[in-house]
């Protein structure tokens, strides 16, 4: 039976910005970088990753010629810095500059009920 333990090592990112990649209407290949380089970066203590070669991002599950198009469109739309000299990436905080869509289901209003539901069910 798996047992992950938070002492074996977690990533650290703020709910905030977890909700606005929930909030904006990714693709599942872009998700899937997005959670890849977060973990590299933030799953290791750090801000960002280094990553030598686009056949690496495959074990996130893609091939490597629709791994290149995705990096160069997260780039555009503001979300993912990348220096193409280093191969070193970060996701981009500022998540008021990223120019994807909203998805079109999202209401804020309802995240944020269901979240003080949950938070409501905590034991004292």
């Amino acid at each position: 039976m798996a047992s992950p333990q938070i002492e074996q090592g977690y990533i650290r990112i703020s709910n905030e910005l977890w909700d606005e990649v929930l909030r904006r209407d990714f693709s599942k290949r872009q998700q899937k970088i997005i959670l890849f380089i977060w973990r590299l970066s933030y799953g290791t203590g750090q801000k960002d990753c280094k990553i030598d070669q686009f056949n690496m991002l495959e074990l996130a599950g893609m091939y490597k010629s629709d791994v290149k198009k995705e990096l160069k469109y997260l780039r555009e739309c503001a979300v993912l810095d990348w220096d193409e000299d280093t191969m070193v990436f970060r996701i981009n905080k500022n998540y008021k500059l990223w120019q994807i869509s909203p998805n079109k289901n999202w209401d804020s209003d309802k995240f944020k009920s269901l979240i003080h539901q949950n938070l409501s069910r905590k034991k004292s």
